[in-house]
């Protein structure tokens, strides 16, 4: 049996949960074995400098929480395939979709 695999990355926490809530009713309708894998949040931190000649104390900071999953499917005949691959092309624009076929 086939599978794929799909990684979903956003920063924003509600976006993503939509999306999957989305995804899981799809894949529901068309019949399709999934499983959902969550992945911890990663933190990015930066800390600039307001003033790099005189005071070095004065900095702003800044912080990126970056949320994940991964869906893997079960496929087996072309036409889910391509029904899939319409689909993920119309996701919101704050997420990014990585897409991984195993065999």
């Amino acid at each position: 049996m086939k599978k794929i695999k799909f990684k979903l990355v956003s920063s924003d926490k509600l976006t993503l949960n939509l999306y999957i809530f989305f995804l899981k009713k799809l894949f529901k309708t068309l019949k399709l074995n999934i499983s959902i894998v969550r992945t911890p949040t990663k933190i990015k931190r930066l800390s600039l400098l307001k003033s790099p000649h005189v005071h070095k104390k004065a900095f702003s900071q800044f912080e990126i929480k970056l949320y994940s999953c991964y869906f893997i499917c079960d496929i087996s005949n072309l036409k889910i395939k391509s029904s899939i691959k319409d689909i993920f092309y119309n996701k919101p624009k704050n997420l990014k979709l990585y897409f991984k076929a195993l065999f």
